[in-house]
């Protein structure tokens, strides 16, 4: 191919190629109009992206759910320029601490009454029904324990000697 052959074909293709444009994809390549407030607005409020990690994006959309704010508003409370609303997830927090801790509490008292009104009965009924023999060397009560071999001896002791009701006939 001759040097002439070349810039015929470089002239050729470069003068098909204007041609291709300004008839079909002129309309392509060309810009589309945006009204002057779309334009105003654009230049008042730029977008500004960030790349960040998975992990990262998922704690950031996290806090911003459970505090209830928008990005922008994150932003603007970081910047200084806007005063932190965490009110309302210290209120939550708050509230849930409080409950949680009357809850535990409630549960651990209401234990607590129930063991200390059961002892109280228990004492009571070794008074008025338990068998108590004074320690010889020190001379305080033992309870002798239901079914023990203490308690089984005293049964037969007191079978043996024929113990009965007062009320109950002699045979």
């Amino acid at each position: 191919i001759s040097i002439t052959t070349m810039v015929y074909h470089i002239l050729f293709h470069a003068k098909l190629k204007k041609i291709f444009m300004e008839v079909i994809g002129g309309n392509i390549l060309k810009k589309k109009n945006k009204p002057p407030s779309r334009i105003k607005y654009e230049k008042n409020n730029p977008v500004w992206s960030v790349r960040l990690t998975k992990e990262l994006h998922i704690a950031l959309n996290n806090f911003l759910r459970k505090s209830k704010q928008s990005r922008k508003e994150f932003i603007e409370i970081a910047l200084n320029k806007k005063e932190a609303k965490f009110t309302n997830i210290i209120d939550q927090e708050s509230s849930k601490g409080y409950k949680d801790g009357y809850d535990q509490g409630y549960k651990i008292g209401k234990n607590e009454k129930i063991k200390e009104v059961a002892n109280e009965y228990y004492q009571k009924a070794i008074k008025e029904y338990g068998i108590t023999i004074p320690c010889n060397e020190c001379n305080e009560e033992i309870f002798l324990l239901p079914d023990s071999e203490w308690h089984k001896l005293i049964v037969e002791f007191c079978k043996c000697r024929n113990w009965a009701h007062t009320k109950c006939p002699e045979k």
